[in-house]
């Protein structure tokens, strides 16, 4: 009786004890497929990404062409309208504390480009901060307005959406209009100039009013019938939509080629991540199946144990 009755507690203690092991278990057990939930979640938003990555580089890389065709025509038409407005001296003319300025960022409506339109936004932002208060602002894109949302209240114009169908010169003559409406001293422009597929220049160009324009001195520039200062100020008009239709269209061409880039390089990082995440992955459910196999292993070795 006495060795049965040993024999009964010896077995009551394995159970017991198998018991603990096997709640010690299921809790492992647990934490463990927790983590790679989480894992394959993130396996899962990452692959999202890099087929997101992926569609955009291709529709970028598909219309560059065009743009850079585009761009080539239209290239011809911004020399025109800078050499027609550099004979009076209206171009990089150095700004002065006391000029009443107008701003104008030539911008994408788009992100996801690299540093197209930051670019332009950084170098503009010193001459924003020294000018006169209420400067008027104009925008062509809406990244230029988004980024210089502290100044809504100066913001007078914003032409967006001008990439969704061919640029032609028409749509930048009502820009062109209101800008030579206003009374100021300076026109500020940031542009952007294509250079190749990797690169690009951020430059700011200041331009004269229509009234400096109108008071220059023509010696040596041929305007034909053009004598009142009405017909000088259709001209000015005509040649900075001229420039402007340039600009835009260049900028379209560098925001294509910076997207391509961009998301080249983030499709690329999204694969080497997505890799490394798999493996982690995968030698996290290699170890987690071997523990399994030796937790049971080890249970029922004390089961059986506990049996004899």
């Amino acid at each position: 009786m006495a060795t049965f009755g040993i024999r009964s507690m010896n077995l009551i203690k394995h159970q017991n004890l198998s018991i603990n092991n096997c709640s010690q278990i299921l809790q492992n057990q647990s934490r463990s497929m927790a983590g790679l939930r989480e894992l394959k979640l993130r396996i899962r938003s990452i692959g999202s990404v890099k087929k997101i990555t992926a569609s955009m580089k291709t529709v970028a890389t598909s219309k560059l062409k065009p743009a850079e065709v585009r761009k080539d025509i239209a290239n011809p038409f911004g020399q025109a309208g800078i050499a027609g407005l550099d004979v009076v001296g209206a171009t990089n003319q150095k700004q002065n504390e006391n000029d009443s300025i107008v701003i104008l960022p030539i911008t994408s409506d788009k992100g996801l480009c690299g540093a197209v339109n930051s670019a332009i936004i950084r170098n503009l932002q010193p001459i924003l901060k020294t000018s006169k208060a209420q400067t008027p602002i104009v925008c062509v894109g809406d990244k230029s307005r988004q980024s210089l949302g502290k100044y809504l209240d100066q913001i007078q114009i914003v032409a967006s959406q001008l990439d969704k169908r061919n640029l032609v010169f028409s749509d930048l003559i009502p820009i062109a209009e209101h800008i030579a409406s206003l009374e100021f001293d300076k026109l500020i422009i940031g542009r952007n100039h294509f250079i190749n597929l990797l690169s690009f220049e951020t430059k700011v160009h200041c331009f004269s009013s229509p009234s400096q324009f109108a008071e220059s001195e023509f010696s040596s520039f041929k305007l034909g019938k053009i004598k009142s200062k009405e017909d000088f100020h259709e001209y000015y008009t005509y040649a900075l939509a001229t420039y402007l239709y340039s600009a835009v269209v260049e900028n379209s061409a560098t925001e294509l080629s910076a997207r391509m880039t961009s998301m080249e390089n983030a499709t690329r990082n999204a694969t080497e991540i997505l890799g490394k995440i798999t493996l982690q992955y995968n030698k996290k459910r290699q170890a987690s199946i071997t523990t399994e196999i030796i937790e049971i292993i080890s249970g029922a070795s004390a089961m059986q144990a506990a049996s004899n």
